[in-house]
């Protein structure tokens, strides 16, 4: 699963001057996290204590010797002292829920102590993602954007054996070395408190870009990836409008490339109404699709007339897989627009069938050809038999609104427009969490080097930075007077919406909760706007 951080571009690194030949600053603490349940990350980190330690510096490497109120005690205080923390991250430390604790405790005193300790990963034999919260902590200091050659370049710390350790003792007395020269500049030296973004701003709308470094990775990127991974049948991406379904859908196919699976990608949006009007039509026109991506032939027009299912099967069964004879991931984006066609239930069908035949064809080609699905839709409104439904079966994710820890590091890479005591909770309270208005909120903050009074400052206005965004919800809701009514009911009379309007709106965006009678506008500023510019129909 290599999807998950930006590219690692070549480029010069900045030449590494003898840790004997600069200058420190005692004393300098070192922060060593490291996992004894793992041989290679104790025999590291023993070195590494014992290595700098020789250097002048005071090194702390906990050996999980104690446990209770008073360790837990003691650790912070040496993590919150510490110029400089070291996690250790091989395959089996990145795993663990402590190590991951205790990044997030440096990364938490860093922000109450002005930036200090430093954070400084090291990958122990280990090149792969990590999760989360690790991933978010980290990346940013593992790939950093190079202002005067408009790229990322990577500064991930590696340790493959033993005989990198005298180079990795040398880049971290630089590292420290660093620090200590940084400690010793004048205040006037130091950086404004102007909100500056880590990375170049980036249009915003669509998909966010696979080298972004605004994007978050989230569990169900490493669950999509690892059900790609799997080859599995189907993998279902679930969320409402503009929560990141193609974005994610995007790094998972990348991935699957990157692992050498063959890739169709269908926009179902691409496809025109006429390709809707019966079930011979939007066959022609998928297969068509396909075969281009693939170059294969496709079936004669008069093929569909006989039998639309079979011949659409036959494809994928002689054309597709036995042709490719390698893994294949068709990733099928914006699929609610076949859900909602007369045939829609059909297709699914076919689709379930291809899940069963796995079992019931062994030997078949089925085994290679994994199906992702990005969709909004509560498909059983429209697939009544649950036996021809492929949204119950296979890998299902739905994608949610962001944290507030989420949201917290999404303003760090912003270069924190928003003060986290007094501004994150209310930020986070106003948007819900939505994805796109919070990277929409954060950008023109910086843009306009203002903070959070932009958007107090009345943000449901239509001359405000939503405007645009809060005038599409309107016309979309007045377009349908039944969903119109319902938001009405539920904002001036607590009114819980029928069961099918509930999931509609939910699947809109434009509401949250678990059940009609746990239905709530998705965030305060959708609230504040719809009773600004509804009225009671009644």
């Amino acid at each position: 699963m290599s999807y998950q951080p930006p590219p690692e571009h070549p480029g010069p690194t900045p030449a590494r001057t003898a840790a004997s030949t600069l200058p420190v600053s005692p004393p300098q603490r070192v922060c060593l996290l490291a996992r004894f349940t793992a041989l290679a990350d104790a025999e590291l980190g023993l070195e590494l204590e014992s290595e700098l330690r020789a250097c002048g510096y005071t090194v702390f490497l906990d050996r999980h010797r104690a446990s209770g109120l008073a360790w837990a005690r003691a650790f912070e205080q040496q993590v919150r002292q510490a110029d400089l923390v070291i996690p250790l991250l091989s395959e089996t430390s990145a795993q663990s829920e402590l190590l991951a604790y205790e990044v997030e405790m440096a990364a938490d005193a860093a922000q109450q102590q002005g930036g200090w300790p430093r954070l400084m990963p090291v990958r122990v034999a280990h090149s792969g993602p990590l999760p989360e919260p690790l991933a978010s902590l980290l990346q940013p200091i593992e790939f950093e954007w190079d202002d005067e050659n408009e790229r990322y370049r990577s500064h991930l710390v590696r340790w493959n054996s033993p005989a990198d350790n005298q180079a990795l003792v040398g880049r971290i007395c630089q590292r420290l070395a660093e620090l200590a020269l940084e400690k010793r500049e004048p205040p006037e030296a130091k950086r404004s408190p102007t909100a500056c973004p880590a990375y170049p701003l980036e249009p915003l709308g669509g998909p966010v870009p696979l080298d972004s470094a605004f994007y978050l990775v989230r569990p169900t990127d490493e669950a999509f990836g690892t059900a790609v991974q799997r080859s599995d049948s189907l993998v279902l991406v679930k969320g409402a409008r503009q929560m990141g379904k193609t974005s994610l859908l995007a790094r998972g196919i990348q991935w699957a490339r990157e692992a050498g699976r063959r890739v169709v990608v269908t926009d179902f949006q691409k496809l025109q109404a006429a390709h809707f009007t019966s079930i011979q039509s939007f066959y022609a026109a998928l297969t068509e699709l396909v075969a281009g991506q693939l170059a294969v032939a496709i079936p004669p027009r008069k093929a569909w007339e006989r039998s639309p299912n079979a011949t659409f099967e036959d494809f994928w069964r002689r054309e597709v897989l036995a042709k490719t004879r390698r893994p294949v991931v068709w990733a099928c984006d914006e699929f609610d627009r076949l859900l909602t066609a007369t045939f829609g239930s059909e297709v699914c069908g076919l689709l379930r069938s291809w899940h069963n035949a796995r079992v019931l064809e062994p030997e078949g080609p089925w085994g290679l050809l994994s199906i992702a699905i990005a969709y909004a839709t509560e498909a059983h409104l429209f697939i009544s038999d649950l036996n021809q439904s492929p949204f119950n079966v296979g890998t299902r994710l739905a994608l949610e609104d962001f944290s507030l820890a989420e949201v917290t590091e999404l303003n760090h890479r912003y270069g924190s427009p928003l003060a986290e005591d007094k501004d994150l909770p209310q930020f986070h309270q106003l948007l819900g969490g939505q994805p796109y208005l919070v990277r929409c909120a954060l950008q023109e903050m910086v843009a306009q080097n203002a903070g959070f009074e932009l958007l107090e400052q009345q943000p449901e206005l239509e001359e405000g930075i939503f405007g645009d965004h809060l005038r599409r919800v309107l016309v979309s809701l007045s377009a349908d007077p039944r969903l119109l009514e319902v938001v009405c009911d539920l904002l001036l009379r607590r009114t819980p919406p029928p069961l099918d309007t509930f999931y509609r709106l939910r699947s809109a965006g434009v509401i949250r909760g678990t059940s009609p009678s746990d239905a709530r506008m998705r965030c305060a500023l959708y609230d504040r706007y719809l009773r600004r510019h509804l009225r009671d129909p009644q």
